[in-house]
């Protein structure tokens, strides 16, 4: 019953977006996802969000520590959950930096068209997927602190 009132609720409700009936609608490319789909869909996302929040609030409040300026601000902050959470404030900007600085996802994977020579270590050959670690000395609390914006 949910799906179909999504299926048949319009995208936008006032100038927030319904992610819900976004997923059942059928797009441009094809027919709507299957209830499955999903289902799927949203607990992907629901885990990612609360993976990405772990990864990156012990990282913030450490450098909060470091930012004496920074918490002042965030504390001064009057949350007006009314203005939707993406409305520009200080705890906002300051959270995005500190997933800029240090991202919560420590790597990720690409594969090359070409071969990848590694000198003495040998070569990777086309197709191969690749980890590219962004979790480097000098990111973040690793190599002290950074410069917010």
């Amino acid at each position: 019953e949910l799906m179909e009132q999504a299926r048949t609720q319009t995208m936008v409700t006032g100038d927030r977006r319904n992610i819900l009936s976004q997923l059942a609608q059928a797009s441009e490319e094809g027919e709507a996802l299957s209830a499955e789909e999903i289902h799927d869909s949203v607990v992907t996302m629901a885990f990612a969000g609360k993976v990405t929040a772990a990864a990156v609030l012990p990282v913030a409040i450490v450098e909060l520590t470091h930012r004496p300026e920074w918490a002042e601000r965030i504390a001064k902050e009057t949350p007006r959950f009314e203005d939707g959470v993406e409305h520009p404030r200080p705890s906002l900007q300051f959270i995005r930096e500190a997933m800029r600085v240090k991202p919560p996802a420590a790597a990720f994977y690409r594969a090359s068209d070409d071969w990848i020579e590694l000198g003495e270590h040998g070569a990777v050959p086309p197709g191969m997927p690749v980890a590219v670690c962004m979790d480097y000395p000098g990111a973040g609390l690793d190599g002290g602190p950074v410069e917010f914006y």
